[in-house]
């Protein structure tokens, strides 16, 4: 949790509960419990922003309540057939869902932008970092090795 107090210090508010990833025999929390939607209502949130194309649940959310959603993609799933066979449907009917559900997508290279861009709605992102801020000494260890 100590992640959750650092990010608190820069955002409006943190919200943690348990939900599941993208899977065919799961039907989602969301279309359940609603939870998602509650959270996004009472915060007024005005986009939701993703980084994963298995978080299925806040896009689907977001779509119900008519907010604005961003996938930030990483995941190739023509190329990736062990994650196709996780969420339990082909790779092209992923993505096309995937497309359907976000309004915007985030790739993180040309290659996966030209595997599942969103025509018209795709813009690319490079994964960096600042070498600088992240030159750290490693932190002691505490607790068993």
């Amino acid at each position: 949790m100590a992640y959750h107090g650092a990010v608190k210090t820069v955002l409006a508010g943190v919200v943690v509960y348990p939900f599941t990833w993208w899977s065919v025999v799961n039907a989602g929390t969301d279309g359940f419990a609603g939870t998602f939607e509650t959270i996004l209502r009472e915060r007024r949130i005005g986009l939701v922003h993703v980084n994963s194309i298995v978080l299925r649940d806040p896009l689907v959310a977001a779509r119900r309540l008519g907010i604005p959603s961003v996938l930030h993609l990483r995941e190739i799933i023509a190329l990736d057939p062990d994650l196709a066979e996780r969420i339990g449907l082909p790779a092209e009917q992923i993505a096309a869902e995937v497309n359907g559900r976000c309004d915007f997508v985030i790739a993180n290279s040309q290659f996966t932008l030209a595997q599942q861009g969103k025509p018209g709605s795709s813009f690319v992102l490079y994964n960096t970092a600042d070498a600088t801020a992240v030159d750290r000494p490693p932190r002691p260890r505490t607790g068993p090795p």
